[in-house]
């Protein structure tokens, strides 16, 4: 195991030095599939119900510009068309600068009411 090889040569390295009357060490590190266990056996977390939401659709990727908010607007677009009863929500969470409003053409809109989210109802800046 490669701790031990590493402790090996640090206790070579330190009698070499005339330093080493008590070595104590131990790992702290884990084995993958131990780590995977124990992240597993947490669960997932707790869902956090949001006042009047039903269902949530998410859209992400860890990489940029592949069209996650065009993508997002469009099945928001669909969805209302297929649906126009229903009441549709979009969050844009892009903290380099969200464009949804840009692509829904509501630059001029007023902030949105948060009601509903978490119990409240103060004003989006």
């Amino acid at each position: 195991m490669i701790f031990e090889s590493i402790r090996a040569s640090m206790l070579s390295r330190l009698r070499l030095q005339n330093m080493a009357k008590q070595v104590r060490s131990e790992s702290t590190a884990q084995d993958p599939a131990g780590r995977q266990r124990e992240l597993m056996a947490k669960g997932l977390p707790k869902k956090k119900p949001i006042l009047g939401v039903k269902q949530i659709l998410l859209v992400a990727s860890g990489k940029g510009g592949v069209g996650k908010t065009t993508t997002s607007v469009n099945l928001a677009v669909a969805l209302k068309t297929l649906s126009p009863h229903r009441e549709i929500g979009l969050l844009d969470a892009d903290v380099f600068g969200p464009s949804v409003p840009l692509m829904m053409n509501l630059q001029s809109e007023s902030p949105l009411l948060t009601e509903g989210l978490y119990g409240s109802n103060k004003k989006m800046n």
